[in-house]
């Protein structure tokens, strides 16, 4: 499946992608045959969405209103990683709800955090002026703007500009009083970031959530709208259709990215927050293990924490990834939209970013064993063996578990090969095999190794036990097809961690779980 959100460069769109395939042992015996014989981008990353201000907003209207109180009592009661009815309700919404809706809870931060300020529609020939009430038109409207704002902060009882309108009057709805207390008492996520935190981990649950567990995506007669993505389903290298990309994923950012350290700041700072930087680093991992890649996610995570090396090694992971034969072999035969081209770059660009970032990680922590194993694969790919080697046998004299070892082992057989060194690579493929002897790839290098060296004797030996393996899927699983998501095979482990703070006992409002 490729999913796209194509900003507009001269004119014209852009798709960003991810991509589902099915495994065959064949044809991957076959690419990584293809693969052993066949032998400078800057890397801009994304900024910090900017604060809204009132003239970025249109009047919000009644019904407008009505769903950001549904969002609210939404993000209340969903239990994170639970298909539950707030996550269908907000799952059923139409992408021009959720552009709606994205711009009303921007500015529903706004008035959370200044209560007076309610943001206006000017006068004809005069700026917006934060004290006019005619951006709703409507008092009444403006009035349960403000309820919902002070509600959702968790200041009804204790904001100047809430006492004096008698906000808790109004909060009449049992929810919207139990959105009120569970926000003052911050619930351990600090600052006035509680519906902030929920909202965006109910946005996220709703993108990984398992098809049909939560009510299917709309598909849309049209690819994608201005500033909109699309998603591109795909079944072993065609274009099965098309349909908008909700936006789940860009709601989840923009409110992870108005996150405050504490209520005294006056501006955002997610890039201090613990469960921010979490949330990133788990969902980037889920991407990534579930081959849903969604450009520019890790960007920003890598703009919000330029230094965290965990973050670094899993974006340099994803443009290896983009790198690889399944999504290079994707882009040659996708049939994308009038107008629409593919945010990824040639085999060659999306090494060097690779590099680039993987460089980045071990600078901010030198101990990263996968990220000297990848670093050294991508180096071999760029055809510079020597700089390679290196960090190959530093992945393999540090590596703890036979999977680093097994795939150390056969990069390092290949760039030994490369250089001439052809005993030391069959002694490479060889320990590679005893790591995992169903494994196919191992014997494959054997096979060409003595096919090159012009032993038909050793050719036919490999090439027996290469079709010998047992022919069941199982028994026969190699490593090498889970190469590019095995940087994290326990990312759905990581993304319950997040989740699990904020998953609540009972009724709203009780204790939640340590």
């Amino acid at each position: 499946m490729y999913e796209g959100r194509p900003p507009h460069v001269g004119g014209q769109a852009t798709l960003d992608f991810a991509l589902t395939w099915r495994e065959d042992w064949f044809v991957l015996s076959a690419v990584l045959v293809a693969a052993w014989l066949a032998s400078g981008v800057t890397e801009v990353p994304a900024a910090q969405s900017p604060a809204p201000t009132a003239s970025t907003f249109a009047p919000p209207t009644a019904d407008r209103i009505q769903r950001v109180e549904l969002w609210l009592k939404a993000v209340l009661h969903h239990q994170p990683g639970s298909a539950d009815d707030a996550a269908t309700e907000v799952a059923s919404w139409s992408d021009n709800v959720l552009e709606t809706l994205t711009q009303d809870l921007e500015m529903l931060v706004l008035q959370m955090r200044n209560p007076k300020g309610v943001l206006t529609l000017p006068r004809p020939g005069r700026r917006p002026r934060p004290s006019d009430p005619r951006y709703f038109r409507d008092p009444a409207l403006a009035r349960r703007f403000v309820d919902l704002a002070c509600a959702a902060g968790g200041i009804a009882l204790t904001n100047a500009e809430c006492v004096k309108r008698k906000v808790i009057d109004h909060l009449v709805d049992e929810d919207l009083q139990a959105l009120d207390l569970a926000a003052a008492e911050e619930r351990g996520v600090g600052a006035d970031n509680y519906v902030l935190k929920r909202g965006a981990l109910l946005h996220s649950d709703i993108a990984m959530l398992p098809e049909g567990r939560i009510s299917p995506l709309p598909r849309s007669p049209k690819p994608y709208r201005d500033g909109r993505g699309v998603v591109v389903d795909m079944y072993d290298g065609q274009a099965m259709g098309y349909r908008g990309l909700p936006a789940h994923w860009e709601i989840a950012r923009m409110l992870l990215d108005r996150i405050r350290h504490t209520r005294n700041d006056e501006k955002p700072a997610p890039g201090r927050d613990e469960m921010v930087r979490d949330w990133y680093y788990a969902t980037a991992a889920w991407m990534l293990y579930h081959k849903q890649y969604h450009h520019g996610h890790l960007d920003h995570g890598v703009a919000l924490f330029p230094n965290d090396a965990s973050i670094l090694f899993l974006a340099a992971a994803e443009h290896e990834s983009y790198a690889g034969p399944y999504v290079q072999s994707a882009m040659r035969t996708a049939t994308l939209p009038p107008g629409a081209t593919i945010r990824v770059g040639s085999e060659k660009e999306e090494l060097h970013k690779s590099e680039v970032l993987f460089k980045r990680a071990l600078a901010a922590n030198a101990s990263l064993v996968d990220a000297h194993l990848r670093l050294g694969h991508v180096l071999a790919l760029l055809g510079r063996p020597h700089e390679a080697e290196p960090e190959l046998r530093e992945a393999i004299m540090s590596a703890t578990t036979d999977l680093t070892r097994y795939y150390g082992e056969l990069f390092l057989a290949r760039v030994e090969e490369s250089t001439g060194d052809l005993d030391a690579a069959a002694r490479g493929y060889e320990r590679a095999s005893s790591l995992f002897p169903n494994a196919q790839s191992p014997l494959v290098g054997m096979a060409a190794l003595a096919r090159r060296r012009g032993d038909r004797q050793a050719t036919l030996i490999a090439a027996e036990k290469l079709f010998a393996l047992p022919r069941d899927e199982e028994e026969s699983r190699d490593p090498w097809w889970v190469y590019y998501i095995a940087q994290d095979l326990n990312a759905d482990g990581l993304v319950d961690d997040v989740r699990r703070p904020f998953v609540s006992v009972g009724e709203p409002g009780a204790p939640r779980q340590s």
